[in-house]
């Protein structure tokens, strides 16, 4: 895991700016909660406020040296400066987190945490921390738990292409490359940082060229789902005409309605309360 270095390298950028989990690498806490509350209880606290605020205290704050110099490729105070800039910048920072699975032992801690929007949905990360002068601080990541990798690859050339960083064949070269890796090699160009296996996508992705393929679409869903999906949503939402109607749109744009459709005959599954939280959480 690495903070995103000065390069404009095509893959690269991708990597460093989505794939390595914006936000991790780009946002800090400021402290370890107050007096009163259990391990468990700052442990989570800690983390939350790590991946969702800025501010350039926050790298001492909340990580350890160790832990600067990795994911900064630097070392000593040049680490904690590069830190701070790329907090400042507050990259790719996830609409929320979700922190299970605390333990503590001693100074020690583990959780799990599972990014919410942003460019790292879908995510969900070991990580490890030790507590240094009363303060929980990052330390490690210890490797990717789950990971929806359509729906985080899918982020990743959305992120890239609104940086304008990339030609269509180019996107198209980096998704495919991406979606071909085994897991192990996944999860070390998400957690390695600056890694050879890195570099031969960058070479691969930068030469790629060719036709500009037409631009792949979710077709609308029929009129019957929206004036079904809207009927419920006003009804529940109070007729809250702009919100339904925001919420719908980000359905369409994200989820075919054959996907919609399942999740709603299997409620059981939650993969609808998902769907729709994406979706609240892209209209707020």
């Amino acid at each position: 895991m690495y903070v995103p270095l000065v390069r404009s390298r095509l893959v690269l950028t991708a990597v460093a700016t989505a794939l390595v989990v914006p936000g991790l690498a780009a946002c800090g806490w400021g402290g370890s909660g107050g007096e009163g509350e259990s391990d468990d209880q700052k442990v989570e606290a800690a983390i939350e406020s790590a991946l969702t605020s800025t501010g350039a205290a926050a790298c001492s704050e909340s990580r350890t040296a160790a832990f600067m110099e990795e994911t900064t490729s630097e070392t000593g105070a040049k680490a904690e400066r590069e830190c701070e800039a790329s907090v400042q910048r507050g990259e790719g920072v996830p609409d929320a987190v979700a922190v299970s699975k605390i333990k503590v032992d001693g100074e020690g801690a583990s959780a799990e945490v599972a990014f919410k929007g942003g460019e790292g949905d879908g995510l969900v990360l070991d990580v490890a921390l030790v507590e240094e002068d009363g303060a929980w601080k990052i330390d490690e990541f210890l490797g990717i738990a789950r990971l929806d990798r359509d729906r985080f690859v899918n982020r990743v050339i959305k992120g890239v292409e609104r940086e304008g960083a990339a030609t269509t064949p180019q996107l198209r070269c980096l998704s495919g490359a991406l979606h071909e890796l085994s897991d192990a090699q996944f999860e070390r160009a998400v957690l390695g940082g600056g890694n050879s296996l890195t570099d031969e996508i960058i070479e691969e992705c930068e030469s790629a060229g060719g036709p500009e393929p037409e631009p792949e679409v979710l077709p609308e869903y029929p009129r019957a789902v929206q004036q079904a999906f809207l009927g419920s949503c006003l009804e529940q939402s109070g007729s809250n005409f702009a919100g339904c109607e925001c919420t719908l749109e980000a359905l369409e744009l994200e989820y075919p309605v054959e996907e919609l459709l399942a999740a709603e005959e299997n409620l059981a599954s939650g993969r609808a309360r998902e769907m729709l939280e994406y979706a609240s959480l892209a209209c707020a």
